[in-house]
């Protein structure tokens, strides 16, 4: 959850870029992966297609949704120079050319829902571009929902329309 894992997966989009000469990227994140993925988005202009799946992007907002108190000590005390999405929004530029997309269980016991919209909210508020659904998750914390996300960024690459997307990650 750190600015140097970003920056560590940055330069190797860098060097993957380079070495294979791709122009664009589809990326996608499950779990700790936002804040990765969200850094990424402010970083760089060539990821037309993202894709969030049960994924932390509001450390506050997480902890005020979870039903009952954790016993563990919130994420932003227990991570040194951590990187919260939600309060990065600022640093990703609208364009035309990205679309973003965010899914959800809303039994999910450890990335609450309500925090993954409160993300999907932020990002509206800058003008970037965010479809989002809920769909089911594999396993007893309803929060695997890592290859729904990599379908939607693959299925964003091709082409496929918003509203297709959408209906094929509630499925």
């Amino acid at each position: 959850y750190r600015r140097r894992e970003i920056l560590l997966v940055n330069a190797a989009l860098d060097a993957i870029k380079q070495r294979h000469g791709i122009a664009r990227f589809g990326v996608s994140s499950q779990s700790g992966g936002g804040p990765s993925l969200a850094g990424l988005l402010a970083m760089r202009t060539d990821i037309p297609c993202a894709a969030f799946s049960s994924s932390l992007t509001a450390f506050d907002e997480r902890e005020k949704a979870l039903r009952e108190p954790s016993r563990n000590p919130p994420l932003r005390q227990v991570t040194p120079e951590a990187y919260d999405p939600i309060r990065e929004t600022a640093n990703i530029r609208p364009s035309a050319d990205r679309r973003v997309f965010i899914v959800g269980d809303p039994n999910d016991k450890l990335i609450p829902l309500a925090a993954q919209q409160a993300y999907a909210d932020a990002l509206k508020r800058q003008g970037v571009h965010v479809a989002m659904t809920s769909s089911t998750a594999v396993g007893d914390n309803h929060h695997s929902l890592g290859a729904t996300g990599q379908r939607a960024a693959g299925w964003c690459l091709d082409g496929v329309s918003d509203a297709e997307i959408l209906t094929r990650m509630g499925k």
